[in-house]
């Protein structure tokens, strides 16, 4: 009688990545209302689709992306409708008190928490939407914090336009993080609208290519 001594292996789980859009609202819709105003652009219908946004990274990333929006506490209905609609398309919404303005951004400086507690669980990644950069305490934590999860093999993204991030932006781009433009994201802005914007030039000096211009 013969007896099998082969033992059963039980196969590892697969390592689940997931990923966490941090969308500070007020930067973001700041930056394009200052380039809707001045190219006399008056919006008459919503300009950025968030599932749009949520689905460009699920495809770009191959992972579970969870929406977060950051914002300060609304004074005006409109915008607790907006908030509304988010959690409707499952957006989570993150309202902040406290006091806001130069110097003490209370959305940068939840970010800056989202982000360390990010790096805290494995395996998780990370999408920035704001132009935000040093000029506050907080907004240079959120860069720091950033630049820590990209050193970390983490992927890291970040979605603004790129002629109105800070330059320390792109120190960190050197380290790996990845720049998002709007216009990259199909039906994430209204089309129309980002042809309309006069928007500068904006690339490397080894990209410039005159035949752009004239």
């Amino acid at each position: 009688m013969s007896s099998d001594n082969t033992s059963h292996v039980v196969p590892a789980e697969p390592v689940r990545h997931t990923a966490v859009i941090c969308y500070d609202s007020e930067n973001m819709m700041g930056v394009t209302q200052n380039m809707l105003s001045a190219s006399c652009i008056l919006l008459q219908r919503p300009l950025v689709d968030y599932t749009a946004i949520q689905t460009y990274f699920v495809n770009r990333m191959q992972m579970p992306v969870t929406g977060i929006l950051f914002d300060v506490r609304p004074r005006n209905p409109k915008a607790s409708s907006f908030h509304g609609y988010l959690q409707q398309i499952g957006w989570k919404i993150v309202l902040l008190e406290g006091a806001n303005g130069p110097g003490n951004q209370v959305a940068d400086q939840a970010i800056v928490k989202m982000i360390d507690h990010i790096r805290m669980k494995p395996n998780t990644h990370l999408v920035l939407a704001t132009h935000d950069g040093a000029h506050v305490p907080g907004t240079r934590g959120m860069i720091d914090a950033t630049a820590h999860l990209v050193s970390e093999h983490r992927r890291a993204y970040l979605l603004g336009f790129r002629e109105h991030l800070h330059a320390n932006w792109h120190d960190v781009a050197r380290m790996g993080l990845e720049l998002v433009d709007p216009t990259e994201i199909p039906r994430g802005w209204d089309v129309d609208v980002l042809r309309r914007l006069q928007r500068p030039y904006s690339t490397t000096v080894a990209d410039f290519n005159p035949a752009d211009l004239v």
